[in-house]
């Protein structure tokens, strides 16, 4: 038996979903705020996803000498360790 301020929403295997008018209030509010969110951040990503794509050959650029200082700083670590066995 259910309060008569509970309206059914949904059932699932396990249990029953129900909603009073302040969770439906509540939800509608909370729909509102998302789309105002998703509104005002929308054109931000925009023009964050366009200022990188305008300047990819430099981000391109950094990503390459990073990549090469890795590989040389992994190769400097492994021949210090190798001479170090070797003095052993």
């Amino acid at each position: 038996m259910k309060p008569k301020e509970l309206e059914f929403v949904s059932k699932h295997n396990d249990y029953q979903r129900f909603h009073t008018p302040i969770i439906k209030s509540l939800l509608e509010q909370l729909k509102e705020a998302e789309e105002c969110k998703n509104n005002a951040i929308t054109p931000f990503i925009c023009k964050i996803f366009l200022n990188f794509h305008n300047s990819h050959l430099a981000w391109s650029q950094l990503v390459r000498c990073l990549s090469e200082l890795d590989c040389l700083a992994s190769l400097a670590i492994v021949s210090s360790f190798v001479l170090f066995l070797m003095n052993l």
